[in-house]
């Protein structure tokens, strides 16, 4: 096409006639129109979003992750966005509703300075997932957040990160956010305790245990008589990352009532390349508050110790 269009002058072909011996499509284009051509479409096309920090601030005072006038500056944190909690509100809780939190985020950061709640609904995720995407580090140096299991289809919370790294004091839970009362594979009534890893009881109507001890992700039973829910269900997944926890990550079965039974423990999954940190992991049921002493059959808490 080139030398036909270079060559019409020499040739003694106008231009016309050159286009006459081009596809109908090409008629149109001119020697000399390229370079604008291409300076047009440059302008036409749409800039990309230029990702920044977004500090959480509820500055319309009514604690949702999805108000854009809650953040610094403005707007709900997109893709690509450092999104931090840290010292300009310590104390004030965020809720994030389904379909709010952003699909790979920047960062996310719950700095030491924060001493307040963040809570995560079931399907908080973007795209109404239990999964959370996040292109670099997941940081909690301070403050409390909670997850919520899915019950309706028995999922819990997968967050996916290039690394995670939690404080001394900081905690992450799914207490009592698993299956809700007489729901669950391993649900009870009055005082039997519910089943999950192992039997909530020694009787013989206490369900078998279900789910799986190299992948971990079934969330805890409830009982029915006291309503004690079960307890959610967390993975971490770094991939070849690196895992540093000092603080305290759970999943504990809801307490019951005076001789009633108590929900199961949930799931807790860490999958890393690397791991350090001294800090605690618990699945655990909560005993009753009987009137006397109790058979108790929980586990003792997975405490880690660096290197391990």
């Amino acid at each position: 096409f080139r030398k036909m269009i270079t060559g019409c002058r020499p040739n003694g072909l106008t231009q016309k006639r050159v286009a006459d011996r081009l596809p109908p499509a090409w008629a149109l284009v001119r020697p000399g129109n390229y370079c604008r051509m291409a300076l047009v479409l440059l302008l036409l096309a749409p800039l990309p979003l230029l990702a920044g920090t977004k500090v959480w601030t509820n500055g319309n005072g009514n604690n949702l992750w999805g108000d854009g006038g809650n953040w610094s500056p403005s707007g709900v944190p997109a893709a690509g966005d450092d999104v931090q909690f840290n010292g300009a509100v310590t104390n004030v809780s965020c809720t994030a509703a389904a379909n709010t939190v952003a699909q790979n985020l920047g960062s996310l950061t719950l700095n030491s300075n924060y001493s307040g709640t963040l809570t995560f609904s079931a399907d908080f995720a973007g795209g109404n997932s239990q999964t959370l995407v996040v292109a670099g580090a997941m940081v909690q140096n301070g403050g409390i957040w909670i997850v919520t299991g899915k019950s309706s289809s028995g999922t819990g919370v997968t967050f996916q990160a290039a690394s995670f790294s939690q404080g001394s004091g900081a905690l992450l839970h799914s207490d009592s956010r698993g299956f809700p009362g007489g729901q669950g594979p391993g649900a009870t009534s009055f005082q039997v305790s519910c089943s999950h890893g192992g039997r909530g009881s020694p009787i013989l109507t206490s369900p078998a245990p279900y789910g799986s001890p190299s992948a971990p992700v079934t969330l805890g039973s409830g009982n029915l008589t006291s309503l004690a829910a079960g307890g959610g269900a967390i993975k971490i997944d770094v991939g070849a990352g690196n895992l540093t926890l000092d603080g305290t990550i759970r999943c504990n079965g809801g307490s019951s009532g005076n001789n009633t039974g108590a929900g199961s423990g949930g799931s807790i999954w860490l999958v890393c390349g690397a791991f350090g940190g001294a800090g605690m992991v618990r699945a655990w049921r909560r005993h009753r508050a009987a009137a006397r002493p109790r058979r108790r059959s929980r586990s003792p808490p997975s405490v880690l110790s660096s290197g391990a």
